[in-house]
């Protein structure tokens, strides 16, 4: 035992490397495992790399292990410091995780932080939300103590609480995982501390790791988590198309575009104070003719999803945004010609329809 002085015992604390202490935001040297700077490890780099390369991203889940419960942003600030949209937002989601997974949904920073003034730095959750406005969870996937029978008081548990809370965790890992979560006490001579005895949980297999038999169940409910989450995406597509003649092969082209996801365009208002969101856009092409009056591409700006749409409008509850715009154009074209007009939104897809005149 390094620095012993006969009286306390050295904590030694962890400085491997932690991927979720090695990203951009609020990244700290101080954090364990942080890294020399941030994305120094080559994980993080490349999954950085891979979500920077694919600008389509409308969410993500990050899996750890241990708590039983799915976290949301954010790490370094209270709920009061955040868009009240985007809580909102994250709730309503959240929602549907804790329905399929059993697992409640809960801040980092509101109630898996037991020091306030000690928070998480540089966690990959922070750069996607807080960066670019990525609609993102982190699942803590296992739950020792409430699958004892342990009564939740606490999401960050700082185990143990009492004896009969370890008592019951203690009886449930020597009936469910004695293989690898379980040694048996055994006697041992210290050179420093003298004679002590060493066994009992292993935690590795235990708090952090669930038995075996649990795994298909636990991955099936949290996949469903994840796909019900992608469904959310904002879907932008072209409605219709009318088209009124004003002349002799002259026509009034009207498009209108709606974005029929739950998710907004732009994802979150994080998106939108960082100017990463990016707008919807309308094109139209003539085929055979051409366009006589408005530009070819009409910036639309940010298209609503469904999720301001949870109960009938009131002025003391979110307020209701466009998720549709309509966009004219005058083109000079011979009857059967053809028009396209195509929406494109880097979160929405690309969706087009073509009509004939």
């Amino acid at each position: 035992m390094r620095n012993f002085d006969g009286v306390n015992v050295p904590v030694e604390k962890p400085f491997d490397g932690n991927m979720n202490r090695n990203f951009p935001t609020h990244w700290s040297p101080q954090e364990y495992g942080a890294g020399i700077h941030p994305l120094s490890e080559p994980e993080a780099f490349g999954m950085a790399k891979f979500i920077l390369d694919h600008p389509n991203i409308c969410g993500m889940c990050a899996y750890h292990t241990h708590g039983g419960i799915i976290l949301r942003p954010s790490m370094t600030k209270p709920d009061t410091a955040m868009s009240a949209r985007d809580i909102n937002l994250y709730k309503e989601i959240g929602k549907v995780g804790t329905e399929l997974t059993g697992y409640p949904t809960v801040s980092i920073y509101e109630e898996f932080t037991p020091d306030k003034s000690v928070v998480r730095r540089g966690g990959l959750m922070d750069w996607t939300y807080e960066e670019m406005g990525i609609i993102s969870f982190g699942t803590e996937l296992w739950d020792l103590e409430r699958t004892a029978g342990v009564p939740k008081e606490g999401y960050y548990n700082l185990y143990p609480r009492n004896e009969e809370v370890q008592q019951k965790v203690y009886d449930y890992v020597k009936a469910n995982m004695a293989e690898k979560g379980w040694r048996d006490w055994k006697p041992f001579d210290h050179p420093q501390l003298g004679k002590i005895e060493i066994g009992g949980m292993v935690n590795i297999w235990s708090y952090r790791n669930p038995p075996g038999s649990l795994l298909e169940d636990m991955v099936r409910q949290n996949i469903l988590f994840n796909l019900k989450h992608a469904a959310a995406a904002p879907q932008v597509k072209v409605d219709e198309i009318g088209v009124t003649a004003v002349g002799t092969d002259l026509y009034k082209v009207r498009a209108v575009v709606s974005n029929h996801g739950y998710l907004p365009s732009n994802l979150s208002d994080v998106a939108v104070a960082n100017k990463v969101a990016k707008p919807v856009t309308v094109s139209i092409v003539v085929d055979g003719g051409e366009l006589v009056m408005n530009p070819q591409t009409a910036d639309l700006g940010n298209l609503a999803g469904r999720n301001e749409r949870l109960y009938p409008w009131s002025p003391w509850g979110q307020q209701w945004t466009a998720n549709g715009k309509p966009v004219e154009w005058l083109v000079r074209a011979p009857q059967g010609s053809t028009i396209t007009v195509t929406s494109q939104s880097e979160k929405g897809g690309t969706h087009r329809r073509t009509h004939t005149l």
